[in-house]
């Protein structure tokens, strides 16, 4: 079964530590050549109450810059 949608926790607004569920929710979905990034608010039982417009990018593209950032923190 191929992976459809990632969902990454997020610091909530005005957080200065995670929490369980946590605040807001980072969610990359890939679809063909694109990759379609949102985020979203939770409530405190972790349920979505709020949801961002998709930011829609060259998913290639994406994928260089994700390795970039691992190969410069490798280097620190």
């Amino acid at each position: 079964m191929p992976i459809r949608e990632i969902s990454i926790a997020a610091l909530g607004r005005d957080e200065d530590t995670y929490t369980e569920p946590p605040g807001r929710e980072l969610s990359l979905a890939v679809i063909g050549g694109q990759a379609h990034i949102s985020v979203a608010e939770l409530d405190g039982f972790g349920n979505r109450v709020e949801t961002s417009k998709d930011v829609v990018v060259d998913a290639r593209s994406l994928l260089l810059a994700l390795q970039a950032a691992v190969q410069d923190g490798d280097t620190s």
